[in-house]
């Protein structure tokens, strides 16, 4: 602090004015022996100050230059320091500087683990797929301040069609050129895309893959050679999860880069699993949902692991459902609640369980009067019987009031349930309830029933084992093996007095 006044009033720091608030920022850190971190970001956001392009060349060229040597004074280790230097990578494309960017890209690639952010080398979606789209930015010498191949979705058409120009400054000739490129690729692949969808069901998909390499094939039968293949890893990974303590072992054995196929899958839904079960274990327990879910049950917290955030929107959920579930036990005291539900809307959570707990009050009381109804004809006929003739109290009806409604949904329980009687005392078999609805309920033979259910039931059919979610049942072996993955992670979590952190590392896509 003893130095600040001295610092300010140098001609130096006064002559960096112009060029914004951080660039002075960065002169002051680098003055008073910041750590480089530190210093790195301020020179970083210093190239924000303008979208005069004389200027933001001029400063990016500083970041170019004087980043490198922070990054590499870093005290924070090699998986920090390879990802940074992929900004610096961005601003010697920005610069025109493409051969300085690729050596730095590769460089960066070839020493170490994958930076993260970037796609895996070892990616299913083939060579070149780490490189990602900074790479073919550099390759399209696509200098502008936000490089087409990179742009996230959302700011892809602001950026091509000059959208933004009053905030970053026009559109570079080859940053048009190359937004050109995409839209065309885009354009393609969506078609191709389309293409795939009506051969997933083709009988002679899998030769044609088998008898091409990816390179020979088509657009849209490249997609669904993918899509056949990711069918037989999801269909191999339900094999994987009937031993969830080995599976638990492999993934924690291999890291997420390094997953591939049906055990990248594999994880994928060990990972949903510690998710569901996390959520059960915090609602079961106050002290580790005070730790890993503070504020607002909704509330988004930065920092935090996304399991962990997974957990505790479940966790939210279940005591939500637990409230509303105690509150309509208990109508004397909920009913006078619910008159005067408008007046508490300053706790907004309790107010939206109220709200939820009045409705499911009500419709208990509307399913039980209409069974009241169905199942009494001197009931009916004295509420109902008064609609006959404008024909409120039989089926096809449109406009109803709510008690004509009400003796339309009980004229159908009573003619379903009669339907569905008479049909089991001739031997048939009936499918669902449809207790409201307007057609009768369909009885076959129960030969027919059996031979018709089997078929939903079928897992040796891949379309239905697809969608067996049978693994997330509590009990099986995949939720055991959450469980006590989630309870370590609560037990980890109290030890170090905080909940699960976020990958540092993950800084969103539109993040300059």
């Amino acid at each position: 602090r003893a130095l600040l006044p001295a610092l300010i009033a140098d001609p130096e720091y006064r002559a960096l004015a112009d060029e914004g608030r951080y660039a002075q920022a960065y002169w002051l850190a680098t003055k008073l022996g910041r750590p480089a971190y530190d210093c790195f970001f301020m020179l970083q956001r210093s190239t924000w100050a303008t979208r005069d392009p004389a200027m933001r060349a001029r400063l990016v060229a500083r970041f170019a230059d004087d980043g490198p040597a922070l990054i590499d004074a870093y005290t924070q280790g090699e998986p920090v320091k390879r990802f940074h230097r992929m900004y610096i990578v961005n601003a010697l494309r920005e610069l025109g500087r493409f051969d300085a960017a690729l050596a730095l890209l590769d460089a960066i690639g070839a020493s170490g683990a994958p930076v993260p952010g970037q796609a895996d080398p070892d990616s299913i979606y083939g060579p070149g797929a780490a490189d990602g789209p900074m790479r073919l930015a550099i390759l399209q010498r696509d200098d502008g301040r936000f490089a087409a191949a990179t742009l996230p979705q959302k700011m892809l058409n602001d950026i091509c069609d000059d959208e933004l120009t009053l905030i970053y400054g026009p559109t570079k000739p080859a940053t048009k050129a190359a937004c050109k490129v995409r839209r065309d690729a885009e354009a393609k692949e969506s078609a191709d895309f389309e293409g795939a969808m009506a051969l997933r069901n083709d009988s002679g998909l899998d030769a044609e893959c088998a008898a091409l390499a990816p390179d020979k094939r088509s657009g849209e039968l490249k997609i669904a050679c993918e899509f056949a293949q990711n069918d037989r890893d999801q269909l191999a990974a339900n094999v994987l999860t009937k031993d969830g303590a080995k599976l638990a072992a492999d993934c924690a054995a291999t890291p997420e880069h390094k997953r591939g196929g049906p055990l990248r899958a594999g994880c994928g839904r060990l990972e949903s699993a510690v998710g569901n079960a996390l959520g059960a274990q915090l609602a079961d327990d106050a002290a580790g949902y005070a730790l890993f879910c503070p504020g607002n049950r909704d509330n988004y917290l930065e920092d935090r692991s996304e399991i962990a955030s997974d957990g505790c929107m479940q966790a939210g959920w279940k005591l939500k459902s637990r409230q509303e579930e105690a509150l309509v036990a208990d109508p004397a005291k909920l009913d006078p609640m619910c008159a005067k539900a408008d007046d508490l809307t300053e706790d907004i959570d309790f107010y939206e369980v109220l709200l939820a707990a009045c409705s499911s009050l009500n419709m208990q009381r509307e399913t039980s009067e209409i069974e009241r109804l169905a199942t009494s004809p001197a009931a009916f006929d004295a509420d109902c019987g008064r609609f006959a003739k404008t024909n409120g109290a039989g089926n096809d009806v449109f406009g109803l009031t709510e008690p004509q409604e009400r003796c339309n949904r009980a004229w159908r329980l009573r003619e379903n349930t009669r339907a569905r009687a008479d049909a089991e005392a001739k031997g048939l078999a009936c499918f669902g309830d449809a207790i409201y609805s307007p057609d009768r309920p369909r009885c076959v033979p129960k030969s027919q029933y059996d031979s018709e259910m089997a078929v939903g039931r079928d897992m040796s059919d891949p379309k239905m084992a697809l969608m067996d979610m049978s693994m997330f049942d509590e009990g099986s072996s995949l939720m055991q093996a959450a469980h006590v993955a989630a309870a370590r992670i609560i037990a980890n979590g109290k030890a170090a007095g905080t909940y699960p952190k976020a990958d540092p590392f993950a800084i969103p896509a539109d993040e300059e």
